[in-house]
């Protein structure tokens, strides 16, 4: 095992092998927060010997540019490099399974990342707040996505999200603010709430139509719970259909470019914040049909009906 001693600097290359007491031991593992904080190292060279890179290994290390982990890497734990502000670019090994959490939170400048064939799961808050991640390359074995994996990625314009992708969790790509577009696949069982949320420019929302637990009805541009009809996520294009009986928590949360609502006959509940930051809101009104809800006299204002 490999800990540093928080003096490196420049470029570092990592030995394949150290002594001690005149016996040379092979290097496997980079240890917890062995070159954490570290804020002058620019490069590292990291050995085809290691299969482990341990929790904040790499942690705030600002001045570092790129890193390239070789093949021999099965395992990268949690903030392994967490706040390295200074990263462009992350070459990944192709034996990993699982991005764990936190592991490139606020790597800012991180411009570009292929996720391996060979991870099935990116954790909570894997890459959130790296504000200029543009381009994210997703595997077809990828299984799930954490919550706020890729929140606050203000860069991102669009994701693919693959087939074989089964749950997502809550906010997993909030504010996203440049994210125009999203596409559910059918393989997909969960979904979290809010995971559109403060994604400012989307535009499009669209569920497979094989997928048996969500869905996007009458091109409504919105993603749907089928089995209960809720309303879980919409955009500034949503038409909330017929049918739906709740309209989730945070729902259209600052969805600023929201310009119109119709509440239709069906809806029987409206959640927390389910409107909250719409700024560009100019019309609101509820079918007369709503037993529960109404905008009396072209209020344009939602009002509880029972409680006035």
């Amino acid at each position: 095992m490999i800990a540093g001693e928080k003096k490196y600097s420049g470029d570092l290359v990592i030995p394949s092998t150290t002594t001690l007491n005149d016996t040379v031991y092979l290097v496997t593992r980079i240890g917890k927060s062995a070159f954490d904080f570290c804020t002058d190292l620019t490069s590292v060279e990291i050995p085809g010997s290691v299969t482990y890179i341990g929790v904040r290994a790499f942690a705030d290390c600002r001045q570092l540019t790129t890193i390239e982990i070789p093949n021999s890497v099965k395992y990268i734990a949690e903030q392994a490099f967490q706040r390295c502000k200074g990263l462009t670019s992350a070459t990944l090994p192709n034996k990993l399974k699982s991005i764990n959490c936190v592991t490139f939170n606020e790597c800012v400048h991180l411009a570009s990342i292929e996720i391996p064939q060979s991870v099935t799961s990116i954790e909570d808050f894997a890459f959130g707040h790296c504000y200029y991640l543009s381009i994210v390359v997703l595997p077809d074995s990828l299984e799930s996505i954490g919550e706020e994996a890729f929140g606050r990625c203000y860069s991102l314009t669009s994701i693919q999200i693959p087939q074989s992708v089964k749950t997502i969790g809550f906010a997993a790509f909030c504010l996203c603010v440049k994210l125009d577009s999203i596409f559910i696949p059918s393989s997909v069982t969960y979904i979290g709430n809010s995971v559109v949320e403060c994604c400012l420019n989307l535009a499009s929302i669209e569920v497979d139509a094989n997928n048996t637990n969500y869905d996007s009805r009458d091109s409504c541009n919105a993603i749907i719970e089928t089995s209960t009809n809720t309303l879980i996520s919409g955009c500034q294009n949503t038409v909330i259909p017929q049918g739906i009986t709740t309209i989730a928590n945070d729902a259209f949360y600052y969805c600023s470019y929201l310009a119109s609502v119709v509440i239709p006959q069906s809806v029987t509940t409206i959640g927390r914040d389910a409107f909250t930051g719409c700024s560009g809101l100019t019309s609101i009104k509820v079918d007369p049909g709503n037993a529960h809800y109404d905008s009396r006299d072209d209020c344009n204002a939602l009002i509880e009906t029972s409680k006035n």
